[in-house]
């Protein structure tokens, strides 16, 4: 898809859809998970992965263990929905892959020895678990942003999570829109000491 993308929804009706163009409502597939519900089951693929690795369920990086923490934050953040478990599972495969690419070059150093067949000479290359981490890396943080776990995804989604959200609520709910309007008995504004007021616009017309 080429140019700038579209703004979701929750974005655009947080910032009151300055564009006015018609909102759409998002399309859940599956029903939304819900703490009551508790946590799905471990995936097969990741379940065999601890059964591969000789991992009790539950251990400390272990594929049962990150299921359950990623599913559980966001179910707590209510961003989540039957359909999005797949995403959660390739998510956890690419995190446990760059894991355990980062482990051989923490333990094996980041180049190796190779010996050229027509010279016979040694000479020292990547290791070729730098590429595997990169790789793997590089698909956790995609899969990542999909489910809006990074900082970067929420915010373009307009979201937080946790204690961030309830302090915005907070704050929404016990300050003014405009700090200038706190009431006559407030000391100091910009009009009494002579500062001019600037009105920069966070959005264009089109709400991007």
């Amino acid at each position: 898809m080429k140019g700038r993308k579209p703004l979701p929804a929750e974005t655009k009706r947080r910032t009151g859809n300055p564009g006015g163009r018609p909102i759409g409502d998002p399309v859940l597939i599956g029903s939304r998970l819900v703490p009551t519900d508790g946590i799905p089951p471990v995936p097969v693929d990741l379940a065999l992965i601890d059964e591969l690795e000789d991992n009790a369920p539950g251990d400390a990086g272990s594929a049962s263990l990150l299921w359950t923490q990623v599913v559980a934050l966001l179910v707590e953040a209510n961003m989540i929905t039957e359909g999005d478990l797949f995403a959660v599972e390739q998510f956890v495969m690419a995190t446990l892959e760059a894991r355990r690419a980062w482990y051989e070059l923490r333990t094996e150093g980041s180049t190796v020895e190779t010996v050229n067949h027509q010279s016979g000479r040694a000479a020292k290359t990547t290791h070729p678990a730098y590429r595997v981490w990169r790789d793997a890396n590089a698909m956790m943080l995609k899969w990542g942003e999909h489910l809006g776990l990074t900082p970067v995804a929420r915010a373009r989604l307009g979201l937080a999570v946790g204690k961030g959200r309830k302090l915005m609520q907070e704050l929404d709910e016990g300050l003014p829109a405009n700090p200038l309007d706190r009431g006559a008995d407030a000391e100091g504004t910009a009009e009494d000491d002579g500062d001019e007021i600037i009105d920069i616009p966070l959005y264009d017309e089109d709400g991007e």
